[in-house]
């Protein structure tokens, strides 16, 4: 079964470049974006699931237009 790390990794190496999913999780952690619990990881602090999530959201809406 993938986890929703894994599914991501594989989507963001079929369209930009191949990278080591543990190497990634440990520079995040480290960083303090992303913390692990017992359900997993989650983000740090909220403000950044929100921003990340808007990113998203204004990157999607962005190609939904056509010109």
């Amino acid at each position: 079964m993938l986890t929703p790390a894994s599914s991501i990794n594989i989507k963001y190496s079929e369209n930009f470049l191949t990278v080591d999913q543990d190497k990634v999780i440990r520079d995040l952690v480290s960083s303090f974006i992303l913390q692990r619990s017992e359900a997993g990881l989650k983000f740090r602090y909220r403000y950044l699931f929100y921003f990340f999530a808007a990113k998203k959201l204004a990157d999607s809406l962005h190609r939904a237009i056509v010109y």
